[in-house]
């Protein structure tokens, strides 16, 4: 049976609105968190598109309850390093539900430990003492 076309029509204007309200949720995030512009890359993301910090971490705009929210997640090939693929699929990969109002702070914080934790031996490398000649 066809659709009453008000109700289409509808529809239709509210999907088109969640789709233009995420990349505007993460254009205001940037204004907010601009240094995160420095260290993201813009993703594409089956029709959609977050905020990639290479090798390590994903910013996804998600759509929970009605409610858009930012999600900080586990993401990239570091991670294959660090553990095994079995591992890998198994692990809980939501960091942060909802990182639009985080504070710098404690933004940089979550995003310097998903580092750390999958690049283990990161500080080991910077930190192991370099000969001097003699």
């Amino acid at each position: 049976m066809p659709r009453i076309p008000e109700t289409a029509l509808r529809k239709k204007i509210e999907t088109l609105e969640r789709h233009r309200a995420m990349p505007e949720a993460l254009i205001a995030f940037l204004r907010s968190h601009p240094h995160v512009a420095a260290e993201s890359t813009i993703y594409q993301l089956h029709g959609n598109v977050g905020l990639n910090f290479p090798d390590y971490a994903l910013i996804v705009p998600t759509w929970r309850g009605g409610k858009l929210s930012l999600r900080l997640v586990k993401s990239g090939e570091d991670w294959f390093g660090s553990m095994d693929a079995d591992d890998f699929y198994r692990m809980e990969k939501v960091v942060i539900e909802d990182v639009t109002r985080i504070p710098d702070a404690e933004l940089d914080e979550a995003l310097d430990r998903l580092y750390q934790e999958a690049n283990p031996d990161a500080d080991e490398d910077e930190e192991e003492p370099q000969e001097v000649g003699g």
